[in-house]
């Protein structure tokens, strides 16, 4: 007969019992909560789902075409071109269709700050169209950081689309934006050629290190084209778009930006003013009407009104694209009114 012991099994302390019953809890909730942040930054908010770009050999980069992503609360579509406008044939297929191909960099093309319907390109293109009774397309091809000579290799490698009118937007800096081909696409945050794993990744990754960097001191300009340097290929590439476009049998418009670094940024006026006179001359030289929208820029902000985004320089609000558009109105319906420009009947 085998005996029994007389030793009871261990049992966990009721302390201890607790404590793992409150580790259970907080993981499941911190699971919860990660969950419940990622589905509404990407559902609501519009993180990690970016507008994707691409490395390109001649112009440095562009947006990935045919993509369309919500941020923001915004709309950001890329047609088949890499233009942030209307998708449309690459020629005209309606004998009574206009067209005004726009070119620059991140002034005209908005950012993901900035509704598909409220781009400036959009606002002009349902503005003409109404005036004229007659279909109008306004495309846009730009980037962020885009400069003459990017925006020259642009037009070599997709044409101008049948334009009846081109504008080419530009701001006082471009006179010395030459391309670097330094390789950002994928790595910097800023110009993402992937989608992120996680909303929360992209939140990380790009979004806390903006607000982080106001905290110190600021990083290493990027590489660049000596000034001496840059002047002569940016002038040279303006010479090229224009003469390009008016071979394809467009009317070339310039649009210029002056950027409120005067204001905020005392040490780069010299060089502003600088790139502000070669525009003008080149513009002059080349007979192409330069407009400028910097005056009413200013008189609405004299009336307390906010035509750029809030701590931003350089790019307008909803309210000064509309201030652009309207400037930039008046002189494409009267080069699309002109005989030049007239499809045939």
């Amino acid at each position: 007969m085998s005996e029994v012991s007389d030793v009871e099994p261990k049992q966990t302390p009721p302390k201890k019992r607790r404590w793992r019953q409150y580790l259970k809890w907080l993981a499941i909730g911190l699971v919860v909560l990660v969950v419940a942040v990622e589905l509404i930054l990407r559902f609501v908010v519009g993180l990690g789902d970016p507008p994707l770009l691409v490395s390109d050999p001649d112009m440095e980069y562009r947006f990935a075409p045919s993509q369309t992503v919500h941020r923001f609360g915004n709309l950001v579509h890329y047609n088949a071109y890499s233009q942030r406008a209307d998708d449309f044939p690459e020629h005209k297929t309606n004998s009574q269709e206009l067209r005004v191909l726009m070119v620059g960099d991140s002034v005209i093309n908005g950012g993901v700050q900035t509704d598909q319907s409220q781009l400036i390109n959009t606002l002009l293109q349902r503005r003409l169209s109404d005036a004229l009774h007659r279909p109008v397309i306004v495309g846009n091809a730009s980037a962020a950081s885009w400069g003459p000579p990017n925006e020259l290799a642009y037009v070599k490698k997709f044409g101008f689309f049948d334009a009846d009118v081109v504008v080419l937007v530009l701001n006082d800096e471009d006179a010395f934006d030459a391309m670097t081909f330094d390789p950002v696409v994928g790595r910097d945050p800023d110009y993402p050629n992937h989608k992120p794993i996680l909303a929360l990744t992209e939140l990380f990754t790009r979004y806390l290190p903006r607000f982080t960097a106001r905290f110190k001191a600021p990083p290493s300009a990027p590489p660049s084209v000596p000034q001496d340097q840059a002047l002569p290929i940016c002038m040279d590439a303006i010479r090229q778009f224009v003469s390009l476009a008016r071979a394809h049998g467009a009317f070339v418009l310039m649009g210029e930006q002056h950027e409120l670094f005067f204001e905020s940024r005392a040490s780069m006026r010299p060089m502003l003013e600088k790139g502000r006179a070669e525009i003008e001359h080149i513009a002059q030289d080349l007979n192409v009407p330069l407009i400028e929208w910097d005056a009413q820029l200013k008189q609405a902000e004299a009336q307390g009104k906010q035509t750029y985004r809030a701590g931003d320089f350089i790019h307008p609000s909803l309210l000064g694209d509309q201030i652009i558009a309207d400037a930039l109105y008046q002189p494409i319906l009267d080069a699309l009114t002109q005989s030049t420009t007239q499809p045939a009947r």
